[in-house]
């Protein structure tokens, strides 16, 4: 996935974080940069390259945005045992 591309999820990412439409992605931030303490930066990056990833299937698959997809992607984000991009 480019990295120009993710970079520019960055926006996208901060509203979610900001929503209380998208609490599930609230929580994995606060979960990346409590548990790993991840920098905020870092923990955006990740959570943008889940969206980039469901974005991307969802315009090969020409499907619609499968929130459900895009949430077993941030659960998959590293836990405390496991290092960042």
């Amino acid at each position: 996935m480019s990295e120009d591309l993710v970079n520019s999820l960055i926006p996208a990412v901060d509203q979610q974080i900001e929503s209380a439409a998208t609490p599930h992605v609230a929580a994995t931030f606060k979960r990346l940069t409590g548990e790993n303490q991840l920098a905020e930066d870092d923990a955006k990056f990740l959570i943008a390259e889940c969206l980039a990833d469901e974005s991307n299937r969802m315009f090969i698959e020409k499907r619609e945005f499968n929130i459900d997809r895009y949430y077993e992607l941030l659960d998959e984000l590293p836990h405390s045992d496991s290092q960042a991009h």
